[in-house]
């Protein structure tokens, strides 16, 4: 008898321990959330992605076709924006978000603005309005890949090495496109970059030493006049430029009003500021957008 006693307080005691040995499994399981990184425009979307995996839940505003410059989060998206650990916004691209976060009382740990400490170019009467673009500056986009990645490490530590690597390759692949732009744009030897839509691209400009004369100013929404048509027309003509280009998901009635009129042929290119539906379906990259640009840098300007 007192030997099957023993026997079960054995048996009793090896049980409670294999549980105790569980409960802190158990317990990191259940409390675990994954953070909810929230994004204003799609290249951060990309690089959060890209940096996160699948140890973050990423998030973008942005519908796709939309432009960022006119569009304002419905009531989902701002229930989106309350309860995220991270919200990356560009900046001075998103008029609304200081009310918006104000109204629900921003508890993100982090809110990423990619536009602070860069060099922004200013434009319009006394230089007042802010070129929002910076995330085509790909050196710039470096810096931002570090915020992002400095952000998901504070916010989640136990997973602070893979977002770290995951950072340091991201940012050896821009560095890499930066050059490939740098050695193309040198080596076809171009000035001018000549855009029949908004005047997007004015930090790749800066960056590889072009001078961008658009349609249009910073705002896709901002209507072209047709002296402004005729200046790009005659400018054309002057400077004898063989290619110019639009916006793939901006108006062609421009660019076919410019062809037309010079005989130069013209050629897409894209601010990547959002997706099609496509190009959703298509799981497309920021850097495969960028590198579809230079595509088409290299073939307007390589035509002989």
């Amino acid at each position: 008898m007192k030997l099957i006693i023993l026997k079960f307080w054995i048996y009793l005691l090896i049980i409670l321990s294999f549980l105790f040995y569980l409960l802190p499994i158990s317990a990191y399981a259940t409390s675990y959330r994954r953070p909810l990184v929230v994004t204003s425009i799609f290249p951060f979307y990309d690089f959060a992605k890209e940096i996160a995996g699948d140890y973050a839940e990423v998030s973008l505003l942005l519908p796709p076709g939309a432009s960022p410059h006119c569009w304002e989060p419905k009531p989902s998206d701002v229930a989106r924006l309350k309860h995220a650990d991270i919200i990356i916004l560009v900046g001075p691209l998103e008029p609304w978000a200081n009310v918006v976060l104000k109204a629900i009382k921003c508890k993100a740990h982090f809110v990423i603005r990619a536009a602070q400490g860069a060099n922004l170019i200013k434009k319009g009467h006394g230089n007042k309005e802010i070129d929002p673009h910076v995330w085509l500056d790909f050196k710039w986009d470096t810096v931002i890949v570090k915020r992002i990645a400095h952000a998901l490490c504070s916010v989640d530590p136990t997973h602070q090495n893979f977002y770290q690597k995951r950072a340091q390759r991201l940012i050896r692949e821009l560095l890499y496109l930066d050059q490939q732009y740098s050695n193309t744009i040198k080596s076809l030897g171009l000035k001018y970059l000549v855009i029949a839509g908004h005047g997007a691209f004015s930090y790749l400009c800066r960056r590889y030493g072009l001078k961008q004369i658009s349609l249009s100013g910073i705002s896709p929404d901002a209507q072209p006049t047709v002296l402004r048509l005729i200046h790009i027309i005659n400018f054309i003509k002057k400077h004898h430029i063989k290619s110019f280009f639009y916006e793939e998901t901006g108006p062609k009635k421009p660019a076919i009003t410019i062809e037309e009129e010079t005989g130069v042929r013209a050629w897409p290119l894209t601010p990547a500021a959002s997706l099609t539906k496509e190009e959703i379906k298509q799981h497309v990259t920021f850097l495969q957008l960028m590198y579809k640009n230079l595509y088409y840098i290299k073939r307007a300007f390589n035509q002989q």
